[in-house]
Order: structure tokens, then C-alpha cells, then sequence
């Protein structure tokens, strides 16, 4: 995988001490303080959106600092790394997933584009506040007919009288009716991506001024700390954009929208994202394994009982990958650059497809582990009901297939293959090759795609404990145990890839019905 020497042992495989102290004070807090359990708890029993509940929870985080995490102190804030968004995302959502999405977003989606690519007049105007917790931000993409083809949305900005006007719909949009502020990503231009520019605008101006609709909150089974909103904009006026909008010899204008929009999801896709699936697959198993340590069936202990035991240590072993992929996206982040998403958006994408996935296999196992208390008890089915969004928004995981799929064959193909993955690419490109005019790829190297995160996330833990060998550190069982674990869970995604590749290629009916052609190489 590209990038590897770039991150020291000791830099991927060991939190700072900053970082380290960082996680035990919010562990501690979010364990031990009434106030939070109390809101907890109360997240647990809420069917929809529960308003009062959710500000009451966001008021929690402006008192704890949260809200000022990962904001220069320039502008009133506490800096911190993404690893460190990792962390705060991470033991959040292991408590409640909607609440840890909803402070994310704010931080992820709007202070994070604005201190990247907003002027100082922008930066000055608004981080001072959401550092302070008098801000909510939301980030306005999504449309009716643009979802994961983001260079399809029609919503337009148009410059009159001094000033960007934006009229559209948008929808599926995290703390869309309780914001205060708003990224709007908007069309300026022709062209299906420079012509896109993403702009502030002040919601509750909007609202006041009547440029601004909110015209629901979705229901949904889960997240139900958490409005997804729709809303249409009307003639809205903005604060200007994020970056240059340049004016064309035709009179076309072009923005840096599409460069905006990709440091933004891809940078969330690597750390809070990336936390959040992690973090209900460890919120579920938290609950799950003291439950089972306590029932007892055929005289023996869930937790005895072999089965049992091998589904918890699978769920263990893919919680480790997780961890690790995420904070080597992190890191790379950080040690690349923020700006330019390119250079570690393969290893965000990693992070992302992993920790999606586990949000929604890892509570099922672990509800599955604790029988009929797993499906009545809120504790732990609220975590399956949150956890199966994880893997659809801010990129899907046939998007993340699609990611990693191309930058690994753009990489492959000019060098040999280095893993059993790396092979198997090699041979859909020459029997199933990529049509550059499609926008996406046949269907043999999604699974593909799978083999190639869950390998990577292997040869992670199997580093850190060669690395943690070399320290000295006392190992136990096991430890051996989820490194062998981790491998056994790669040998198995490569071996449905590899299947799925070969038995494609071996059936003209599959080929012809899967992949709409019947002229593949045989």
C-alpha cells in the first residue's frame, strides 16, 4: 500500500501523550458523570427526534470544550489532531451514535472547510462561535436527484446585485433544522465539476429574510438524537464562497467547489465517520460481552461455550483492523496535508468500507450473541438500528469500492503485485476490463475492493504486534489469538473475491445478466 514508509512505528502504533490523556479524560467523563448517562439513557427510550434532548446534549458538549475541538487557538478554539477527532468521535458514539454524529458534523463539515479554505474575514466571523458553542453547522449536498453522483446536483448560485443567491433543494441533511449555519454546495457553471462552489450562509438570517424552507426532519429507525432535514433555498443570499470563483473568457464562471467538497468528505471518511462505525460495533460489544459473561445456558457460560467464543473474538479482531485503518487515515491526513484529499484518500476510503461494514455486522453478531435480550433490550439493538447508516452516507461502500479499486489499479499495473489481493486485481483488469466511459466498474472487483481493506487492516495488526514485541511488552494469548483471527478474516474476503472473479468469468449467463455484457476475455 502506497505511503507506508511515510509513518514510523512509533507515530501509528502509539497515541502522544496528549492524545493518550485526551481519551482517558473522555472515557472517564462519559463513564462516570450522571448528566451524560442521564441523556443517555434518555437517547435510548426516544422513537424520533427528541429536540429539547438534543440541545440539552450539545450544551453537554459546549461545557465539556468539545465544541472547540480541532479549532486553532487563534480563533478561540483547542487544537488538536485528527487523530484526536478519532478519539472524541470514537467515545462518544460507543455511548450514543446520533449524538456523536451530530457534534461531529459541525466540527467535520463546517469549522474544518472554513478553516481551510475561508478567507480570515470568514474565519474570523465564525469559528470564534462554534468554538464556543454558539454555533450549529450543517453541510448542505444531497439532493433528490444527487446523491453519491455529486457532480449531477442542480442547485444554483447565481451573482446579483453584489452578492451569490442560491435556489434549490437539498435533503438528508445532519442538523439541517437546528442549524445556525450553513456550507451550500451549489452550481455556478457548465462544468459538471469546476463549475461547483461551495458557500457560507447564515440559516437563521435565511429563515428570518424567508430565503430559507425547512420542510421536514426524515423518520427513520435510528439516530434519533440526530434531525436529517430537508430544506429549499429560495433566492437565499450568502457570505460569499469557500475559495475563487473565476470568470471565463465565454462568461462561464469555474470554482473550487469540487476540491472543497472532496477535502471535506473524504477528510470526514478518515476520522469521524470512520470512529462513529468503529464505535457502535464497540458501543454493542461493550454491552453484549458483560451480558453474556453473566448467562449462563447448558451449565456453561455464553461466554464458554466455543461458538460463542469465536464470535466475539471475530468482532474483537475486526475492531482492532478498524482502529488501526482509521488512524493510519488520520495520520496521513495530517502529515500529507488537509487541503489536497488525494495523496491519502485511498486510505481513508479503507477506513471508511471497514468501519462501515462493522457497524452493521458487528451489533447484528453481538445482538446475536445475547439471543431475545438482544432484540428487547434497547441497549444493545439501538446500537443495530444506529449502526446501518454508517455504510451509506458520506460515501457508500460501493463508493469506497469504487475508490479503492481504481487507485489501487492505477498503482498495480505499473508494478508487480505485492499481496494475494493485488494478484486478483491484476486478473480482472486483463478479463473484465475498467470501460473509462462507465462511471463505475464490473462487479468483480467490489469484492475485490473488500479483500483489499480487510488485508490491509491485517497487515496492521499484525505490524503493531511485531512492533509491540520489539518494546518488550508482555503479549498474551490472546493477543496471538485476534492476530490469527485477522488473518483468517482476510483469507476469506480474498477467497470470496477470488471466487466471485473466477466464477464470473466461467458462466456466460452470470457474465451476461451481472455484468451486462457477454464479450468478456475468457
Amino acid at each position: 500500500m502506497q505511503h507506508r514508509r511515510e509513518l514510523a512505528p512509533e507515530l501509528l502504533f502509539r497515541l502522544t501523550e496528549e492524545e493518550a490523556l485526551f481519551q482517558q479524560e473522555l472515557r472517564d467523563r462519559f463513564s462516570e458523570d450522571p448528566v451524560f448517562q442521564d441523556i443517555i439513557e434518555r437517547a435510548r427510550e426516544a422513537t424520533a427526534f427528541n429536540r429539547d434532548l438534543y440541545h440539552e446534549a450539545f450544551q453537554y458538549f459546549r461545557r465539556c470544550g468539545l465544541t472547540a475541538y480541532g479549532i486553532p487557538e487563534a480563533y478561540d478554539g483547542w487544537p488538536g489532531t485528527s487523530r484526536g477527532a478519532i478519539i472524541a468521535a470514537e467515545e462518544t458514539c460507543r455511548h450514543d451514535p446520533s449524538i456523536g454524529l451530530s457534534q461531529g458534523a459541525t466540527t467535520s463539515l463546517v469549522a474544518t472547510p472554513i478553516l481551510l479554505f475561508g478567507t480570515e474575514e470568514q474565519k474570523r466571523t465564525w469559528l470564534p462561535k462554534i468554538a464556543a458553542g454558539e454555533v450549529i453547522g450543517c453541510y448542505c449536498q444531497t439532493e433528490p436527484d444527487a446523491g453519491s453522483d455529486v457532480a449531477s446536483l442542480k442547485a444554483e448560485a447565481i451573482f446579483r446585485d453584489g452578492r451569490w443567491r442560491i435556489n434549490g433543494e437539498k435533503i438528508f441533511i445532519t442538523n439541517g433544522s437546528e442549524a445556525h449555519l450553513g456550507l451550500v454546495v451549489a452550481r455556478i457553471g457548465p462544468d459538471r465539476y469546476r463549475g461547483l462552489a461551495v458557500f457560507i450562509v447564515d440559516l437563521e438570517h435565511a429563515k428570518l429574510a424567508g430565503e430559507l424552507t425547512i420542510l421536514r426532519n426524515e423518520k427513520k429507525p435510528g439516530l434519533h438524537l440526530s434531525p436529517t432535514t430537508a430544506m429549499r433555498f429560495d433566492d437565499c443570499g450568502t457570505d460569499g464562497p469557500l475559495g475563487a470563483i473565476r470568470e471565463l473568457p465565454d462568461g462561464t464562471r469555474t470554482g473550487e467547489g469540487w476540491k472543497v467538497l472532496n477535502a471535506t468528505l473524504v477528510g470526514s471518511r478518515a476520522t469521524v465517520i470512520a470512529a462513529q462505525g468503529r464505535a457502535v460495533a464497540l458501543g454493542a460489544f461493550d454491552v453484549a460481552r458483560s451480558y453474556a459473561d453473566m448467562r449462563t445456558q447448558f451449565s456453561l457460560r455464553i461466554t464458554e461455550m466455543p461458538q460463542q467464543r469465536a464470535r466475539i473474538l471475530r468482532v474483537e479482531a475486526a475492531l482492532e483492523m478498524g482502529r488501526l485503518l482509521s488512524w493510519q487515515a488520520a495520520l496521513l491526513r495530517d502529515t500529507l496535508g488537509r487541503e489536497d484529499s488525494r495523496p491519502w484518500q485511498l486510505e481513508a476510503s479503507l477506513a471508511k468500507l471497514w468501519n462501515g461494514e462493522l457497524a452493521e455486522w458487528g451489533p447484528s453478531e453481538m445482538l446475536q450473541l445475547c439471543g431475545g435480550v438482544g432484540y428487547t433490550d434497547a441497549k444493545i439493538f439501538k446500537f443495530w438500528q444506529d449502526g446501518r447508516i454508517v455504510k451509506i452516507y458520506e460515501g457508500t461502500s460501493d463508493v469506497q469500492c469504487l475508490i479503492i479499486a481504481r487507485e489501487m489499479l492505477l498503482s498495480v499495473l505499473s508494478r508487480d503485485p505485492a499481496t494475494v489481493s493485488e494478484e486478483l486485481l491484476i486478473e480482472a483488469a486483463h478479463t473484465f476490463p475498467p470501460d473509462p466511459a462507465r462511471a463505475t466498474l464490473p462487479s468483480v472487483y467490489f469484492p475485490i475492493a473488500h479483500a483489499l481493506a480487510v488485508e490491509e487492516g491485517n497487515r496492521l495488526v499484525r505490524e503493531e504486534h511485531m512492533f509491540r514485541k520489539r518494546c518488550g511488552e508482555t503479549l498474551t494469548e490472546r493477543d496471538d489469538a485476534i492476530v490469527a483471527m485477522t488473518s483468517l478474516l482476510a483469507r476469506e474476503r480474498i477467497l470470496a473475491a477470488r471466487e466471485t472473479l473466477r466464477h464470473t468469468r466461467r458462466t456466460p449467463a452470470l457474465r451476461t445478466v451481472v455484468e451486462g455484457a457477454d464479450d468478456i476475455v475468457p
